[in-house]
């Protein structure tokens, strides 16, 4: 694949901060927002696995799925106009907001948008829309929103398996890492050795039953699972979320997402007490990227306090729009 020459991989394991918060706790972060600036974080992971699959078996096109501020199809959407692979966006959107700026970007990395109505895009490829396409295209390889499957179980995977290599085994007492689809933990914790512990956190749900990447292991490694919604619906505007990743960065030169990983850094940040350690003190946080859905965040919102885009994160900038 021409695209894999562009990925910084593998991604650094990062010393944080050896005492965070005062707290004595040392925090380590997994950089997978470092692969690459479009396929950020754990979408390279998900996503490579499932490309090579596209070629091994000669398939003609791509199709996925997103909502209209997606990192998944923000990812897909730069892969496949490298690898000159035609590629079909289905966007939950009720209208094409033709000033959306990711829908501008993927627009003109050649993908093609159909729009998608909420009250049939949980159909999935069972809609009356995506079915017609794919009647027509039974050629496209469709690969389900977020990416989450066996293949990118495989990719994410190679995250802890990486740690292993970077760090002691014996050197650490728990991996955090926020879930979507649960592709990226599930391929963690299906990988974990037995004496590790996995803390998930989720940004809209409790409980590990809706994720689809857990349906594909059992294993008996314990799971801690947090709510980071911090109360608010999934996506909303939350200032202090915003507040956090501004401040953050001035701290630890480290862009949070303010859908995913800030969330989850927010609630750690302030729960510190409530994770249960054994003697070694020491955390790794697992930056799952999805860093350029902040350029939709920020246009959503932009009439708020808005994420401060630091000069190296430029791209990020809509060239278009003025935020903040």
């Amino acid at each position: 694949m021409r695209f894999s020459s562009q990925v910084n991989f593998p991604s650094p394991l990062d010393v944080i901060d050896n005492n965070f918060r005062g707290s004595g706790i040392a925090l380590y972060m997994k950089r997978d927002d470092l692969i690459h600036p479009w396929v950020n974080g754990n979408k390279y992971r998900k996503l490579s696995c499932n490309i090579q699959h596209f070629y091994d078996k000669g398939f003609a096109g791509i199709c996925s799925f997103g909502g209209a501020f997606s990192n998944h199809l923000i990812a897909l959407a730069y892969i496949t106009h490298v690898e000159c692979i035609p590629f079909v966006a289905f966007v939950r959107a009720y209208e094409y907001d033709h000033n959306n700026p990711i829908l501008k970007k993927i627009s003109s990395w050649g993908t093609k948008i159909i729009i998608v109505p909420p009250d049939q895009y949980h159909l999935k490829e069972q809609g009356e829309i995506p079915q017609s396409f794919l009647k027509e295209h039974n050629n496209y390889y469709l690969i389900p929103e977020g990416g989450t499957n066996d293949l990118a179980l495989k990719g994410a995977a190679q995250i802890i398996k990486e740690i292993y290599s970077q760090t002691d085994t014996d050197k650490y007492s728990k991996v955090v890492c926020t879930v979507g689809t649960g592709g990226t933990s599930a391929g963690i914790y299906a990988n974990m050795n037995s004496t590790e512990n996995l803390m998930l956190a989720c940004p809209f749900k409790s409980n590990l039953s809706y994720l689809r990447g857990f349906e594909l292991i059992k294993r008996d490694i314990p799971i801690d699972t947090i709510n980071v919604s911090n109360h608010k619906k999934f996506g909303a505007y939350d200032p202090d979320i915003v507040s956090f990743i501004n401040r953050f960065y001035n701290d630890y030169q480290v862009l949070l997402d303010p859908i995913y990983t800030a969330k989850t850094m927010y609630w750690l940040a302030n729960n510190l007490d409530h994770v249960h350690l054994n003697d070694i003190q020491k955390i790794i946080f697992i930056h799952t990227g999805g860093l350029p859905g902040i350029i939709g965040y920020n246009y959503l919102y932009r009439n708020k306090e808005t994420i401060r885009i630091p000069l190296k994160y430029d791209h990020l900038q809509s060239p278009d729009m003025t935020f903040g």
